[in-house]
């Protein structure tokens, strides 16, 4: 019955080397967006309202980001298995290139019209006053990161996980210390609130970039080639347009598709916005070492599929989302069981409190399926070369079944936020079902390299 969790010699070795380091970055960025969240919540609901609103542009901008960063890794891993260092330059390249162009002009509109961008989210003139301020410190450090995540990619896709652990890491240790200080004016700095949140945001951007490129020079994943980087060629763009292409429209819609659900709670006030909040970042606290598995899923399979091992491939997705559930499932446990002293720690008002705690339990309830199914996109199909089958896979349940239906619960029969938070969960057990029906076909086992 589980005959497909025995592997050779070093497997679960290389699981471990290659998905703890992303799991412990994981952990260490969402332990310190909960206690960003926290901050922000001791200065009220109002700003931690207004700082979730702000964020939604950048949300879909990293969503954009992390699919080009998917993307490379997909040829990446699989050049990685064929051994050919010259191709993973070019792709690399490609990616510099075209996350860059497109973070840039992103920075460029939210830095220079917040107010505009931020209505497309929120009617409140408060939330859009605030948020702006936001907006308009951080807006261009988004342009940074886009180098910071492609190179990250890179070396995670040729099995160094931890320049990603310690360059992000160190950052985050960073934000939420500039955090403390810039925030409630300690140490002898001035009390910023909102904008002390953005000033710290900014310059942790620019240090993870830094500490990038003195890892690169001290200890570089692969050997770089700056004129293959520089000038990927026609061939490469090509390849990675036609593979690389989906992902990151696939994480581009998602992305893009996730972030109606704060314009839905915008419109449904500032108690609705804080709730999901709340339960927004413990959520994504339940995928920590999900996020290790995906990863390591997406890396190992392109490797094999390179290679030209593919033999191997089914028996190594079906172990991938086997962990992953389980690991879903006792991360759902513990939340239930350590929910209250959880929500404690956020300064919520009595209803807030409610509507969180019963999202809460919607996110503990779909946390297996959850697992099973971000490793399923993220990890098994993307390395396995499937990358137009995940766009489909993606991105139909939410808009054909999700988005239309929180828009109905939201203004049609105007139901409290917890039923707009249903509908995520629920598509979510959709996308997970007809994506396990995708991967018992075998159809998704392709290799994209020349």
């Amino acid at each position: 019955m589980v005959s497909f969790l025995k592997h050779g010699r070093g497997f679960y070795k290389s699981v471990l080397f290659l998905s703890v380091p992303i799991a412990l970055q994981s952990f260490i960025h969402q332990s310190l967006a909960l206690t960003d969240t926290v901050m922000l919540g001791a200065l009220g609901q109002t700003e931690m309202a207004a700082v979730t609103i702000a964020n939604a542009p950048f949300l879909i901008l990293f969503f954009i980001m992390f699919g080009f960063q998917s993307g490379i890794s997909v040829l990446i891993s699989q050049y990685w298995g064929k051994g050919d260092e010259d191709k993973i330059n070019r792709v690399l390249g490609v990616g510099f290139y075209t996350c860059g162009a497109i973070s840039f002009l992103f920075a460029c509109v939210t830095v220079f019209a917040p107010e505009f961008v931020l209505s497309l989210w929120t009617d409140d003139k408060t939330l859009i006053e605030i948020g702006a301020v936001y907006n308009r410190i951080v807006g261009f450090s988004m342009f940074l990161t886009s180098f910071t995540l492609m190179y990250v990619g890179a070396a995670r896709a040729t099995e160094n996980a931890k320049l990603g652990l310690i360059a992000h890491g160190s950052a985050m240790v960073l934000n939420t210390v500039l955090n403390y200080i810039l925030i409630f004016g300690k140490f002898g700095a001035p009390a910023l609130g909102v904008a002390g949140a953005a000033a710290a945001t900014a310059v942790s951007r620019v240090a993870e970039l830094i500490i990038t490129v003195l890892l690169i020079r001290k200890k570089p994943s692969f050997k770089l080639d700056f004129k293959a980087v520089l000038f990927p060629g026609k061939e490469i763009t090509l390849d990675f347009f036609r593979y690389s292409m989906p992902v990151a429209i696939n994480e581009t819609l998602w992305g893009t598709g996730m972030s109606i659900y704060p314009a839905i709670f915008g419109r449904l006030g500032e108690v609705s916005v804080a709730a999901y909040t709340v339960a927004n970042v413990i959520d994504r606290t339940l995928l920590i070492l999900v996020y290790g598995f995906s990863n390591a899923a997406a890396v190992m399979i392109g490797k094999e599929v390179g290679a030209g091992r593919s033999d191997k491939v089914y028996n190594m997705g079906l172990t991938f989302l086997f962990i992953s559930g389980a690991s879903g499932l006792l991360s759902g446990v513990l939340l239930l069981i350590m929910r209250p002293w959880v929500l404690s720690a956020f300064s919520l008002a009595g209803e807030t409190r409610r509507i969180a705690d019963i999202m809460l339990i919607m996110c503990v309830i779909v946390a297996p399926f959850r697992s099973i199914l971000h490793t399923c996109i993220v990890g098994v199909l993307r390395g396995g070369g499937d990358v137009k089958a995940t766009l489909l896979l993606d991105v139909l349940p939410l808009y054909t079944f999700g988005l239309p239906l929180a828009l109905i619960f939201a203004f049609v029969l105007r139901l409290p936020g917890y039923y707009v938070f249903l509908t995520v969960v629920l598509e979510e057990v959709v996308k997970t079902i007809i994506s396990l029906m995708r991967i018992a076909s075998r159809r998704w086992i392709k290799n994209l390299t020349r």
